[in-house]
């Protein structure tokens, strides 16, 4: 499982800097979890953002610590890299937009019952957020030029079944790969999945006593049980999830590689949600355009980026 609803997390783990503002070296520098072209990721800030994280319902196993902490630090590094490309190249943003927005949320806060005093706090102070707003607006510009309506009806037509709500109940056993992984450690991941999947049918094993054998995962625990996924979920990778989609009730996967995995995927349930209009689901047809935009620019400053991880 992918940790990808780290946004607000990572907002409040993250250091007050205006764009093109350089933090001051502290006296005695911190541990290093990575270097992003030059920028250091402190393991504090991992850590941090770990402890933020819901406590799972059994304590972790080191190995599912090691992994998780290795996830958080791989979504610090796409919004080191996502904020450094937007300092350099992002559209100058007027004051008064930010004001307008960040006076957007002290509202939205307001309405739940939360004070601009204690929202401020939530977020980790206003002037983090206002930032953050800045590299928001800036990436909503950029993006903008290519959310023609053709590609935005394509793009509601491609997802039907995530507009429409529709949700598939999966299990699933997870191999930890590296994205920078040697091929032949993927193809033992693939190799010891194939095997395990044959047992599977040839019910020599439960799905539930695979899971907690073999998954490096949080949800081994649980018998690998995920709960319930939409077809675009934000906490795992297009690929897992739309392998999940492509199974009958009760399907069982091939061997699922996504950039940081190989996954078996056991589909238990399908809720078919509501049928829904372009009209209807415009503004999450905008907002998903947004996020694969920002995905596909941070895959591309991946690969030309200097990235040293020294996590332990």
């Amino acid at each position: 499982m992918r940790p990808a609803c780290l946004a607000l997390l990572l907002l409040a783990a993250a250091p007050v800097t205006s764009p093109g503002q350089t933090p001051a070296p502290p006296t005695n520098p911190p541990a290093v979890a990575a270097t992003v072209n030059g920028e250091a990721i402190p393991l504090a800030q991992v850590d941090a953002v770990l402890k933020t994280l819901p406590a799972a319902a059994v304590p972790l196993k080191k190995e599912q610590v090691r992994l998780l902490r290795a996830d958080i630090l791989d979504a610090l590094i796409d919004d080191a890299l996502h904020r450094q490309y937007l300092t350099k190249h992002g559209p100058a943003i007027e004051p008064a937009k930010v004001d307008q927005a960040y006076a957007g949320m002290v509202e939205s806060a307001r309405r739940a019952g939360q004070s601009p005093a204690e929202f401020a706090r939530a977020v980790g102070g206003e002037a983090q957020a206002r930032v953050s707003l800045v590299l928001s607006l800036q990436a909503q510009e950029l993006t903008a030029a290519s959310a023609t309506p053709e590609a935005l009806q394509k793009l509601y037509a491609d997802n039907k079944d995530y507009f429409d709500n529709v949700t598939v109940r999966v299990s699933h056993v997870m191999l930890r790969v590296s994205p920078n992984a040697p091929p032949g450690e993927r193809a033992t991941a693939h190799a010891k999945l194939k095997q395990l999947r044959a047992e599977l049918l040839a019910g020599k094993v439960s799905f539930a006593d695979a899971a907690k054998k073999h998954s490096i995962d949080a949800t081994a625990t649980a018998g690998g049980d995920a709960g319930f996924v939409t077809r675009r979920d934000p906490n795992f990778d297009d690929e897992f999830c739309r392998a999940a989609f492509a199974l009958p009730v009760n399907g069982l996967s091939e061997p699922t590689d996504t950039p940081r995995a190989v996954y078996l995927i056991l589909a238990t349930e399908r809720k078919a949600g509501t049928p829904s209009t372009y009209e209807q689901a415009a503004e999450r047809v905008l907002d998903l355009h947004f996020a694969q935009h920002q995905a596909a620019l941070v895959a591309r400053l991946r690969q030309a980026a200097t990235i040293t991880v020294t996590l332990p």
